[in-house]
């Protein structure tokens, strides 16, 4: 069983958590490490995630969570093989932020993908002391690399002449709460994580289709309110006579038609930058946006967001939608023009929407949009799990422990910034 945890290995708390003492058997030596004291048990996040190519297997997760008091010195000691001539050269301090951390003060994506810093003689790593709401000059002084979930990163956070930080290991694939080009201007990369998030936000946008189709939100209600007889009036829609469009037509795009194509729909695509051949690849036909919007039943939303993007679905384009159409946005909140959206689901424009994010997050509990039958709402998590955050994390750790290497990270948003 595992002990009670002290107030500082609590979400919130200041205190620092250090890096735990790991078990199983050391790479260089062959030799099993002194078993780690018992902390607080993580769950299991053990099942096979479908990703090919991506190199992210998952481990056995039966490992404790530990406190270190020594303020993470003397690792050369606990590693065997090091050596003196490891430890007299400076370690690259990597901070995580805590917003990784669940309530109860572990992480969110489990012990297993902290290995891979762990593996590293060159890092010393912690969860940031401080609950920060950005990444501010004090924290960019502090440390040479972050592993970041959503705190924002500007033009502020670098600006100061003490600035450390050389890496923004982005957890997740967006990266608009990172201010690129004042990145790029002082030299620090950015990395994301596109592989890892393909799969579970593709599996995510066909929950919410499928909950549109059988009317499974209308039913569930009906089915509480003791209204069975009703059943015959709320018909679901089959999917083989319905035509699915989707927007933008890049990982994530290319897995979600690639996951579709077996239910037999028509499939329909709006992206200027892919080739059409390539989007035939997947089994849909490519048309310019407000040519598409008018043939499709479900329109999904998986698109970049940046200057071009921004309010693509407008008034204007929600009044070329189909008014028994369903509307799914799992991009960007602004990648909508809410108002916009609000009205045409008022006026019966269109016949429902999915979101998964919004405009402000986290989202006005007075958004008229929560207060809606015909809207299903999730907190841009619907894509959470524990495969995938285990595999983002492995994803993202290992573009921080490239670039503690020397060596250039996978996935760069902005590579111009990569010095070698």
């Amino acid at each position: 069983m595992g002990r009670t945890l002290r107030p500082d290995q609590l979400h919130g708390h200041p205190g620092r958590l250090r890096r735990r003492a790991l078990r199983g058997r050391h790479e260089a030596g062959g030799r099993r490490r002194a078993r780690a004291r018992q902390g607080a048990r993580l769950h299991g996040h053990r099942c096979p995630l479908d990703r090919a190519g991506a190199g992210l297997g998952l481990h056995d997760d039966r490992r404790r969570h530990r406190l270190r008091t020594d303020g993470g010195r003397g690792e050369a000691a606990d590693r065997p093989g090091r050596g003196a001539a490891v430890s007299a050269r400076p370690k690259l301090k990597v901070g995580l932020t805590r917003d990784l951390l669940t309530p109860s003060g572990t992480p969110s994506f489990g012990q297993g993908p902290l290995e891979i810093l762990e593996r590293e003689p060159s890092i010393d790593w912690e969860f940031i002391p401080e609950a920060a709401t950005e990444i501010t000059p004090d924290i960019a002084a502090r440390y040479d690399l972050l592993y970041v979930n959503s705190l924002p990163v500007t033009r502020a956070s670098v600006a100061r002449p003490d600035r450390r930080v050389r890496l923004i290991a982005r957890h997740g694939v967006g990266y608009d709460s990172v201010d690129v080009p004042a990145m790029t201007e002082a030299g620090v990369v950015v990395t994301n994580t596109p592989v890892a998030i393909r799969r579970p936000v593709s599996v995510a946008v066909l929950t919410m289709l499928f909950a549109f189709a059988g009317r499974l939100f209308a039913k569930d209600r009906l089915t509480r309110a003791g209204r069975w007889n009703e059943r015959t009036g709320h018909m679901g829609l089959g999917l083989t006579t319905r035509t699915l469009g989707v927007i933008g037509v890049g990982g994530i795009g290319a897995e979600l038609l690639t996951l579709a194509r077996p239910f037999g729909w028509r499939m329909l695509a709006a992206d200027p930058y892919v080739p059409a051949a390539t989007i035939a690849g997947f089994g849909a036909t490519r048309l310019p946006l407000d040519e598409m919007l008018p043939q499709c039943d479900f329109v999904v939303s998986v698109c970049i967001l940046n200057d071009e993007t921004r309010h693509l679905m407008n008034a204007a384009r929600f009044a070329l939608m189909k008014r028994e159409a369903f509307f799914v946005n799992l991009a960007r909140g602004p990648v909508v023009d809410e108002r916009a959206l609000i009205d045409a689901l008022r006026a019966g424009t269109i016949a429902g929407a999915g979101l998964d994010v919004f405009e402000q997050e986290p989202v006005d509990p007075a958004n008229p949009l929560l207060a809606m039958d015909n809207v299903i709402v999730t907190p841009h998590a619907l894509c959470w799990t524990d495969e995938c955050f285990d595999a983002i994390a492995r994803e993202g750790l290992g573009c921080v422990a490239a670039f503690a290497r020397g060596e250039p990270p996978k996935s760069m948003v902005n590579p111009g910034a990569w010095r070698g």
